[in-house]
């Protein structure tokens, strides 16, 4: 799961926006929920998520806050985990909220070592173009990829 995370951060963070544009949309206001559940005998985990992303200027600027609450029940014994994660995306600087140390903390400029992995150039093609510098390969009509040689099955 860490890796998919760290997956689709690459993705959103991949552009440096006085350059390129990371979405063909001029603004946007995007809010879902997420419910995760699973187990087996004696073990469940389940986890909640509730996600806002909003963004201007085809994507110069993106404001993300997310909570995650995880449950993980296991042979009677309970633990509840809570988690707040604020990022933002201004003009190619990223900036991350940790809300357990209450400290910010500023990434640079993030976009040139990416761009190396671009194959064609075009920056929003970039997180198909990593998919298939890992192995992915499409399988079907849809945009489905298949990346399970690099996360196992």
């Amino acid at each position: 799961m860490k890796k998919i995370f760290l997956l689709i951060l690459i993705l959103f963070l991949s552009v440096k926006a006085n350059q390129f544009k990371r979405y063909d949309i001029e603004s946007g206001f995007v809010k879902y929920e997420a419910k995760i559940r699973g187990g087996s005998g004696e073990v469940e985990i389940s986890q909640d998520s509730k996600k806002i992303i909003k963004f201007k200027n085809y994507g110069a600027k993106e404001l993300s806050d997310e909570n995650v609450t995880m449950v993980q029940k296991m042979f009677g014994n309970k633990v509840n985990q809570s988690k707040r994660q604020m990022t933002l995306f201004d003009n190619g600087k990223v900036y991350f909220v940790d809300f357990d140390t209450k400290v910010v903390y500023e990434g640079g400029d993030i976009v040139s070592g990416l761009l190396e992995n671009s194959i064609d150039g075009d920056i929003k093609n970039l997180g198909m173009d990593i998919l298939k510098k890992m192995g992915g390969k499409k399988i079907g009509q849809d945009e489905v990829w298949d990346i399970s040689v690099i996360f196992g099955k």
